[in-house]
C-alpha cells in the first residue's frame, strides 16, 4: 500500500539489479528516446506492445550496439522483423493447436511442446495447406513451421557455422588468387603455357578443396 514512486531514469539500473523489470506498451509514448533506450536495455518483459512500439524496442537495442533477433507470427510484427538484424517468422497451425488444447491441462509442459511440434510437422508434411505464408514470413529472412521459438537456437548455431565456413572459403579464394597470379606470371616470364590437362586438374583440385571446406567443422 505504499505511495507510488515517481519515475526516474537514474533509478532503472539499480532496480534492474534486484528485480526483473517489465515495460508496457503505453509507457513508450511517455518517455523520451534516450530514456526509453535506457529502460529497454534493462527490461526483461515487454507486454502489450503495439506494432510501432515493437519496432521502437528493436531500434533502441540496435542503437545501443546490440545484435537483435526478433520472432513474429503476424502482420503486426512486420516492422520489428525488418528492423532486427535477424528476423524469424513463426508460422502457426491453429487447427493443430486446438486439437491438442485438451491435453494442455494435465500434460507436462515439456512433453506437450514436443508433442505439439511433432504433430505440426506431421500435419504439414501430410497437408502443406495447413500452414500458409503470411506478411511476417515475407518480411523476415527465416521462417519456422513450428509454433515455438526453438528455431532461434538452430538459426544461431547454423548462422555461426555458415559464417565460419564462408570466412574459410574467402581466405582460400584470396590465397588461390595470389598463387595463380604468381604462377601465371612466372610461367609467362619463362615462356611456358599451361596445357588443357593441367588447367583441368588444377580446377578439379580447387573444387575439391572448396567442397572439403564446406564439409569441415567450425574451428
Amino acid at each position: 500500500d505504499a505511495a507510488p514512486t515517481p519515475f526516474r531514469v537514474e533509478d532503472v539500473a539499480a532496480l534492474a539489479e534486484t528485480r526483473a523489470l517489465c515495460c508496457r506498451g503505453d509507457a513508450v509514448g511517455l518517455l523520451s528516446d534516450a530514456a526509453f533506450a535506457e529502460v529497454a536495455r534493462r527490461c526483461v518483459v515487454f507486454a502489450r506492445f503495439a506494432p510501432e512500439h515493437k519496432a521502437t524496442v528493436v531500434d533502441a537495442f540496435n542503437a545501443s550496439g546490440a545484435v537483435t533477433l526478433f520472432c513474429g507470427d503476424g502482420t503486426n510484427d512486420v516492422g520489428a522483423l525488418k528492423r532486427a538484424h535477424v528476423g524469424v517468422s513463426i508460422l502457426n497451425a491453429p487447427e493443430i493447436e486446438r486439437g491438442l488444447g485438451a491435453a494442455a491441462v494435465s500434460a507436462d509442459v515439456a512433453r506437450l511442446r514436443a508433442r505439439l511440434a511433432e504433430a505440426e510437422m506431421d500435419a504439414v508434411d501430410a497437408d502443406p495447406a495447413l500452414v500458409k505464408l503470411g506478411d511476417a514470413s515475407i518480411a523476415s529472412p527465416f521462417t519456422s513451421k513450428r509454433a515455438t521459438i526453438e528455431c532461434v537456437l538452430a538459426v544461431i548455431c547454423q548462422g555461426r557455422c555458415t559464417l565460419v565456413s564462408m570466412i574459410q572459403i574467402f581466405k582460400i579464394l584470396a590465397v588461390l588468387c595470389l598463387v595463380s597470379a604468381y604462377t601465371l606470371s612466372t610461367l609467362f616470364l619463362a615462356g611456358v603455357k599451361q596445357g588443357d590437362a593441367q588447367m583441368t586438374v588444377a580446377g578439379l583440385l580447387t573444387a575439391t578443396l572448396f567442397f572439403l571446406t564446406s564439409r569441415a567443422r567450425p574451428l
